[in-house]
């Protein structure tokens, strides 16, 4: 992570156009998130022990504040952002026909969207946020003070817009989602301890009156530890066996379709396993 003195202020400013964590510490954070992941599909589907069904879910509740995480961190260093706004369409759209098998019984149901298609609205959020709103706004505005606060009024009402339609669109996690992703998005340009609150803040909204939806609080651990380290770390430099797989072509596939992957499996299995049980009980 670069960071420079301000000239008039002395303070270190945050070069927001780079990601704050190397690319070992990035795939590290993303097979952590698919393990918690996994562990929370199997919570949710084949677990009848409510304590392991608990530690399971827990585990599971910290997968997307880290892919979360994960997406605003590669929105500020991908190279092409039309190509990764589509893989994460492409892949919304494979995971949904299994996610609605699993969560609702059908093939095609609108009750409930996969979380996937929410990262595709927290993807348009960190566009919102960093776009330069306030130099075209020069064409209809004089005054700098009134740019900006247009421009910041402007993409406040854009992001309710997108918390809204989270809403009615049933997608997971809905209107906390855009709260998360817009929080990360802000806690670039302060400490990375800002990030860690903005994570807390979206456990204790999500809370509902459960304390198992507050684990998403545990993701901030595994996530200030890379940011501890950096992009300046021994990881970068380490060219061992586990880092040369971490950033391997074939690990970088297979965190993409792993979520679809999981999904279709686990409902092949159950519905394997449901046949079985009616031919029993038959």
């Amino acid at each position: 992570m670069q960071r420079h003195k301000s000239a008039n202020k002395g303070k270190e400013v945050t070069d927001l156009t780079q990601s704050r964590i190397d690319t070992s510490g990035y795939y590290i954070l993303k097979w952590l998130g698919v393990l918690a992941m996994a562990l929370g599909l199997i919570s949710s589907i084949a677990v009848s022990s409510k304590p392991v069904h608990n530690i399971m879910y827990c585990i599971g509740e910290t997968a997307f504040p880290i892919f979360v995480f994960l997406l605003s961190e590669s929105y500020h260093f991908t190279k092409n952002r039309v190509w990764h706004f589509l893989k994460i369409m492409i892949i919304s759209y494979i995971s949904e026909i299994p996610y609605d098998y699993i969560t609702q019984g059908q093939l095609i149901s609108f009750k409930k969207q996969n979380p996937c298609i929410t990262l595709l609205l927290c993807y348009i959020v960190c566009i919102v946020i960093n776009s330069d709103l306030k130099s075209k706004l020069k064409l209809f505005y004089k005054s700098e003070k009134l740019q900006k606060v247009m421009s910041k009024s402007l993409k406040l009402l854009m992001l309710t817009g997108i918390g809204i339609a989270a809403v009615s669109l049933n997608l997971q996690y809905d209107w906390y989602a855009i709260l998360l992703i817009s929080l990360l998005e802000l806690s670039r340009r302060h400490s990375n301890v800002f990030t860690a609150l903005s994570i807390a803040a979206y456990s204790l909204i999500a809370y509902q009156g459960s304390f198992l939806n507050c684990c998403a609080v545990l993701s901030a651990v595994p996530i200030m530890v890379m940011l501890k380290i950096g992009r300046h770390s021994k990881l970068n430099d380490n060219k061992s066996i586990p880092d040369s797989l971490l950033t391997s072509k074939a690990s970088v596939y297979i965190t993409r379709i792993s979520y679809p992957i999981m999904l279709t499996a686990i409902s092949l299995i159950r519905n394997s396993f449901l046949k079985l049980l009616v031919s029993i009980q038959g």
